[in-house]
């Protein structure tokens, strides 16, 4: 530690740390006002909680979900390329056959997901949680 930083009675944990994380309040949208917006040009939807929703074959591609809440959705067919994921909560969600190419999943977590023929062709996975997803059929060439 520098001899001038001072970290007082901070519990750092990893579980800690996640639960501050998954109390952090985020904003709710709708399918139809997410889509309303994706078709209108905006493709900023950070720190957004959208646990849940089904956005099964929809184009969310070069999208900016950093930070989103996507525990439990339907996003099996989604294309999600170029999309960044990066410290996303996947948790449980259905990814099965989706298009995750060129996608920043950097510290993302996709524990108990279904990537079940996924495309995850150069996605970034650099410090992503994938304790018990399901990679049957993935295609993960030139992922890191």
């Amino acid at each position: 530690m520098h001899k001038n930083s001072t970290v007082k009675n901070q519990n750092l944990t990893d579980k800690n740390l996640e639960q501050k994380i998954s109390t952090e309040k985020l904003p709710t949208i709708e399918v139809a006002e997410l889509t309303n917006r994706y078709a209108a040009g905006e493709r900023n939807f950070i720190k957004t909680d959208l646990s849940g929703i089904d956005l099964s074959g929809t184009d969310l591609s070069r999208t900016d979900l950093q930070g989103v809440s996507l525990c439990n959705a339907n996003l099996a067919n989604t294309n999600l390329s170029g999309a960044n994921l990066s410290g996303a909560n996947l948790r449980g969600a259905n990814l099965s056959g989706a298009n995750l190419s060129w996608t920043n999943l950097f510290a993302a977590n996709l524990s108990g997901t279904n990537l079940s023929g996924a495309n995850l062709s150069w996605a970034k996975l650099s410090w992503a949680s994938l304790d018990e997803a399901n990679l049957k059929g993935a295609n993960l060439i030139w992922a890191t």
